[in-house]
């Protein structure tokens, strides 16, 4: 049997948790929840369910770890958080998902089920199933899930998370991509053999999407991620004023969410927002750009909506919340505004400091900029000089060895008429070699040598 871990980051989801906690239970033999600093109740509820006997395991230490600078690890806590699940209780396969993300069948079995007969080799990427705001909480006891009975359709998902297996973690060092919705790989021209630490680095890794060519990638068709990202309108305040709020205060403000800003102005301008607004957020979530959403949507029609809860049938435990209040909401967000607005206007005199730093800095890295432009700009121009000078030394040589093959050539005639005199001249002397007075010249040269014998000398 296989071991199979959850792991999930909170913050602010009293809401929620406990039904996430008591149907994850469910399935999974461990949960491992890294609570990152909540307002509301999310910590006191995962206390209660782990007094209850859940197997929930709270990992706060990892925080104190990073701040002593214990661990380092590229892709933050969350990705600590699994290192610990399977380096420390020996996971095969790690989920790791938010809290409005439950993992469940089609067909309505037990999600283990198909998990225990997964490829460990293979990358599973699970597609979301966004369910849609149908009105809100009245009672604090039903299983948050329960209250929703409707799904968008599948064709305005495009989102996914990827399962992590233990071959891929320790055998392809695979890590989280953004919001784990795929696996990351350690570039293909890395060579692991030679230092293994490198892999600390996430500039190691790919930080988008890049397939690995050694890893199969499939998409399950018996398995969805039942997502919840609305499921009040105060929890959608609780979601959007703060944020927004913080994100103004952002020296980057400008790559600020348009559908939050849409959301935002709509409260600001009523002081409240309607359920209608609400459902529409809820069938527009993630779908980029705006006017794409509202396009598919109408051309869906009757059929944008699919009847289909949650199963839970194969659930043995009791799903029937005890800890959780949706009242806790209405306060968390009003506190969170709160905090963001005083964060914001106590950061104003450290933004201006910032802004006249970067002011500076970017009047300096100008001036530094200029400087290594014209540095670049003379060294071109004695780069032209110098090509200039190379090409009219060529050019000279071009010439030399014009007149030198004109020499050459002049040389040429030269030594053919030569031949010709030398060949005219051979000509001559056979023909008197040939002739008689000639031979008749060397009959008397031999007499007279005999008759005049030359004398040695003594």
């Amino acid at each position: 049997m296989k071991k199979i871990i959850a792991v999930t980051q909170v913050k602010n989801e009293s809401d929620i948790i406990e039904s996430l906690c008591r149907y994850t239970a469910e399935y999974c033999d461990a949960i491992l929840i890294y609570e990152n600093d909540s307002i509301d109740s999310t910590r006191d509820i995962i206390c209660k369910l782990i007094d209850e006997g859940l197997p929930i395991y709270l990992v706060d230490d990892i925080k104190n770890d990073f701040q002593k600078g214990k661990i380092k690890v590229p892709v933050g806590q969350k990705y600590a958080t699994i290192q610990r699940a399977f380096d420390e209780l020996d996971a095969d396969i790690v989920l790791c998902f938010d809290a409005d993300e439950f993992l469940c069948s089609t067909d309505g079995q037990n999600p283990r089920e198909i998990l225990e007969n997964l490829d460990e080799t293979v990358e599973y990427r699970v597609k979301w199933r966004g369910f849609v705001y149908q009105g809100e909480p009245t009672d604090t006891e039903t299983f948050l899930p329960h209250r929703f009975e409707y799904y968008r359709n599948p064709k305005l998902e495009c989102m996914t998370k990827a399962i992590m297996s233990r071959y891929l973690y320790k055998e392809k060092h695979a890590k989280l991509g953004i919001a784990n919705h795929f696996l990351v790989y350690p570039r293909e021209n890395l060579n692991l053999s030679d230092n293994k630490n490198i892999l600390d680095s996430i500039d190691h890794y790919y930080k988008w999407e890049v397939r690995n060519n050694s890893v199969k990638i499939i998409f399950p068709e018996d398995l969805v991620f039942a997502h919840y990202p609305i499921r009040s309108k105060t929890q959608l305040k609780s979601k959007i004023v703060p944020n927004w709020i913080y994100q103004l205060s952002a020296a980057d403000r400008e790559a600020c969410s348009l559908p939050w800003k849409k959301i935002y102005d709509y409260i600001k301008q009523y002081g409240d927002i309607s359920e209608e607004a609400v459902i529409q957020q809820s069938l527009e979530y993630t779908i980029f750009p705006i006017e794409e959403a509202s396009r598919m949507i109408n051309e869906l029609g009757d059929n944008v909506l699919i009847h289909g809860p949650l199963p839970t049938a194969f659930c043995k435990g009791d799903l029937k919340l005890k800890y959780t209040d949706y009242r806790d909401t209405e306060k968390t967000w009003i506190k969170d505004t709160l905090i963001n607005i005083e964060s914001a206007f106590t950061k104003l005199p450290e933004r201006e400091a910032e802004a006249v730093y970067l002011m500076r800095e970017t009047r300096r890295h100008n001036n530094d900029l200029t400087r290594a432009l014209e540095a670049k700009d003379e060294v071109i121009r004695q780069r032209d000089i110098e090509i200039k000078n190379h090409n009219e030394l060529i050019r000279q040589q071009d010439i030399e060895i014009k007149n030198r093959d004109e020499l050459v050539r002049q040389w040429d005639i030269e030594i053919k008429n030569r031949d010709v005199l030398i060949k005219q001249l051979d000509t001559e002397l056979n023909d008197i070699h040939r002739s008689r007075s000639w031979k008749l010249a060397r009959v008397f040269s031999k007499i007279f040598r005999f008759l005049n014998p030359v004398k040695r000398s003594v």
